[in-house]
Parts: C-alpha cells; sequence; structure tokens
C-alpha cells in the first residue's frame, strides 16, 4: 500500500459516487443573540439512520491548483484526497473519500498525515476542511485527526437548518 498522486490530464473531470450513512447529528442550538453577543453551539444528538449520496469530480475548476492523492493497493483506489493551498496560508482538504468496503483500515489516517506534510512543505499555517453536521462518522474522524471546530454556515446546504441539522462545520489545525 503507498499514496500516489492522480495525473491531472488524466483524472480531471473524472466523477466519483460516494456516501455515508450516519446515526447521529452535531445540532447547532443558538446561544445568545442580543446586540452585544451572539453564538451558537453544537449538541452530538443521536436520530435514526441518515444516508446521504453525493458525487464529485476531480480537479474541480473552482479550486486553485488542485492536487489528488490516492491509496493505491492491488491495483485500486480505494481512498483518495483533494487539497489546495489558499491565500492566506492554509492547506485545504476539499474531498477526503474512503470507499464502503475499505473504511475503517487507516486510509484516512495515511491521507490526513499526508495532508499534514505537504502544508508543511509549502510552509502553511495551517490545514482547514469543512464536513457536513449529519456526518457524524467524518466528524469524529477529524477530531481524531487533531482538528478542531473553527467555524460554521448554518444555511450552506438547506434554508431548513433548524429541522434539518445539517450545516457546514469549518474545521482546522495549526500546524
Amino acid at each position: 500500500m503507498r499514496i500516489i498522486e492522480l495525473d491531472r490530464d488524466t483524472y480531471k473531470g473524472q466523477r466519483l459516487l460516494f456516501s455515508y450513512d450516519s446515526f447521529g447529528v452535531w445540532k447547532a442550538v443558538e446561544t445568545e443573540n442580543s446586540g452585544t453577543a451572539f453564538g451558537f453551539r453544537y449538541e452530538y444528538e443521536r436520530c435514526p439512520r441518515i444516508h446521504r449520496e453525493m458525487e464529485m469530480g476531480l480537479f474541480r475548476d473552482d479550486l486553485k491548483d488542485p492536487r489528488v492523492f490516492a491509496v493505491l493497493e492491488d491495483q485500486q483506489l480505494p481512498a483518495l484526497m483533494e487539497v489546495s493551498a489558499e491565500w492566506n496560508e492554509r492547506l485545504r482538504i476539499s474531498s477526503l473519500l474512503v470507499l464502503e468496503g475499505y473504511r475503517r483500515r487507516g486510509y484516512g489516517g495515511l491521507l490526513m498525515t499526508k495532508a499534514k506534510e505537504i502544508a508543511r512543505k509549502l510552509h502553511c499555517r495551517g490545514l482547514v476542511l469543512d464536513v457536513e453536521s449529519c456526518n457524524s462518522g467524518a466528524v469524529a474522524f477529524f477530531l481524531e485527526q487533531g482538528l478542531r471546530f473553527t467555524g460554521c454556515d448554518l444555511t450552506c446546504y438547506t434554508n431548513q437548518w433548524t429541522e434539518e441539522h445539517e450545516t457546514r462545520l469549518e474545521m482546522g489545525m495549526i500546524l
């Protein structure tokens, strides 16, 4: 097993379908909203199964010089990650995907180690990403990897965030 960098010309635009199941959500709770203070906190809440399916393309045009790395094992690519350096000296992980059937084998941890290595080589001051608040497995994984909650966007995915408990969590770490 090793990590390889995918060639942009070969893989640009290739579409990947991925999914996840979750039995918990990180629920945004408004803590205060006055003339002098405002805020939210997130509380974990168990819930009936949530199933999400998404499609993403590699080497997206909205990213500046994206790079894609994949785990190569037995001629298969069971996990991949797309990263790009931001203007403010942070490395953003725009996608981290481990295919179903390959999860909990350490592939995600290998890719996170690679992301930290790339960030340090580029002299980035931090590593950042976003994750859906209803993807409790991914949130737990990123917390285990040393990332912390750094912000949120309550209306990124839906205007019914209070009912659907689906918000964009920003997570990151200082390097």
